[in-house]
């Protein structure tokens, strides 16, 4: 019993550790797209596509 508590812990720590590593990505992600937009000017508006 006490090694499935501890298995089923280990999952969670481990689902909440994918989690955390996704969101810092797409963090990054938003990050970059900020930088790119910063140096736009007026002919780049409007080109960008997700």
């Amino acid at each position: 019993m006490t090694r499935n508590c501890l298995q089923q812990d280990e999952q969670e720590l481990l689902h909440f550790w994918h989690l955390t590593e996704e969101a810092y990505a797409d963090l990054l992600d938003l990050l970059t797209y900020g930088e790119t937009v910063s140096v736009w000017d007026e002919n780049d508006r409007g080109i960008l596509y997700f």
